[in-house]
């Protein structure tokens, strides 16, 4: 700013007044181009009051040049971030349209009558200033997303510390409310009164609007979304048309249908209250070790504290050999005292800085904080060992022996954990292919292929 000569802040006063509306122009039309822009900006809002928004944002930019501007122009910027965070405008589209934009900027430049230094240097200025203003918009939109993801999350815990089975009843009571006033309505009501919609009733409104607080991923929240789409738009039409024509027949079949739709959005109610016990339970019901959900706070954690500290940690990943031999030959009681078995031995064969997962099937992972790649590779031994030096006791047979087969794989200082747990599961797959009950480290594997 304190080296902008005269005859280059002048030309850009200039250019942003001839040609500002340009500038506009082509930022929101490559903006619109993108389809995800459409719940965001519409012409019409561009026409109404964001483009007299965008010229005077680069008449700013482009004309407050002094020094004593500067904390204006940065408290600009950092507003323009926080009400895209607020909206959840992709930063993405942001960006790219403004890229799109400084390329007119540039070629409006390069066109001005004013002598070669002075577009020169404009060139320069003009880039420099869009790119610290993209640069402070994307840092503030950054921090502001962080903040209100982390209150998103903290409402969503708030959330799930009700009582579900309490709320699981409540909704239960409040579909079975809403059947119940439906077969009344069709049984006295007539064809005078209007049949509720049930995205209206208590458990519509509370399906579209806290639902969603309290879950969130499973498909089952979309699936009740088209229970009730299904009834409102095809069965209480059916019904209403059945009812103006006193067609008995027809009224039944719609009902029956009605019904079918509720049993339906009462099971898928039922399934989403259990993925929510069994999730925020957070162990595995069976083993009681961590279930596979924690997996990516526990290991970017390690790996934090890795590289901030120069400490290692290693993955042991552990698959019980012909699980689905026992399950056939013995029972799935037989299977269920395995995998408990194994998941006691492991826990009393790791420290109390170690973490334990139930990674899925008849699978086990565990996270050993500060083992090296030698120690890691001998607990993984030992560990092997005392499975199978442990038979599994049956009820009226003998007891059966047990084998493991483990993968180690060690912190290598690259930050996706994801590659750590390909690493492990390399090494795993392979002590499988060869024989089975051993341990085997991914850095001794002749073939060392791992993802980008």
């Amino acid at each position: 700013m304190r080296n902008v000569s005269p005859d280059a802040a002048a030309l850009l006063a200039v250019l942003v007044e001839q040609r500002a509306a340009d500038f506009s122009d082509r930022f929101y039309r490559t903006l619109l181009e993108d389809d995800k822009a459409v719940a965001f900006v519409t012409h019409e809002a561009v026409d109404a009051r964001l483009h007299s928004s965008f010229k005077r944002w680069i008449t700013h930019l482009f004309t407050r040049l002094d020094v004593a501007d500067v904390p204006n122009l940065l408290t600009e910027q950092r507003h323009i971030g926080i009400v895209h965070a607020r909206l959840a405008i992709p930063i993405e589209l942001v960006l790219r349209a403004s890229r799109h934009m400084k390329e007119v900027v540039l070629e409006a430049i390069l066109l001005q009558p004013s002598r070669y230094r002075a577009r020169f240097e404009s060139a320069i200025l003009a880039m420099g200033l869009i790119d610290v203003a993209m640069e402070i918009m994307s840092a503030q939109y950054a921090s502001s997303h962080d903040s209100a993801t982390r209150t998103d999350e903290a409402y969503r815990n708030y959330a799930a510390t009700m009582n579900m089975s309490l709320e699981r009843e409540y909704q239960r009571t409040a579909l079975s409310d809403w059947s119940s006033r439906l077969l009344q309505d069709v049984m006295i009501g007539g064809i005078d009164v209007p049949l509720s919609p049930i995205s209206q009733s208590p458990f519509g409104l509370w399906l579209r609007h806290k639902g969603p607080a309290i879950f969130t991923g499973p498909s089952e929240l979309d699936a009740i979304r088209n229970c009730l789409e299904t009834i409102d738009s095809r069965y209480l039409p059916a019904i209403e048309d059945s009812l103006s024509r006193e067609d008995t027949v027809g009224i039944r079949r719609a009902t029956r249908l009605v019904m079918t739709e509720i049993e339906q959005a009462r099971h898928l109610l039922d399934a989403l209250f259990d993925h929510m016990v069994r999730m925020e339970s957070g162990s595995d019901a069976l083993t009681h070790l961590l279930n596979r959900r924690f997996l990516p706070s526990v290991l970017g954690r390690e790996i934090n504290l890795a590289r901030s500290k120069g400490i290692t940690f290693s993955v042991l990943l552990l698959d019980i050999d012909h699980f689905k031999a026992i399950n056939d030959r013995f029972g799935h009681d037989t299977g269920d005292r395995t995998l408990q078995q194994v998941a006691q031995t492991l826990g009393r064969m790791t420290g109390s800085g170690d973490f334990l997962f139930r990674y899925g099937g008849e699978e086990f992972l565990i996270v050993c904080a500060e083992f090296d790649a030698h120690r890691a590779g001998l607990l993984a031994e030992r560990i092997r060992k005392e499975i199978e030096r442990q038979p599994i006791d049956l009820m009226d047979q003998p007891p059966i022996s047990v084998t493991v087969s483990i993968g180690v794989a060690t912190y290598d200082g690259h930050p996706d954990y994801q590659r750590l747990i390909h690493y492990a599961d390399q090494a795993l797959y392979h002590a499988k292919s060869t024989g089975r009950n051993r341990t085997v480290d991914f850095s001794a594997l002749p073939d060392k292929s791992v993802p980008a």
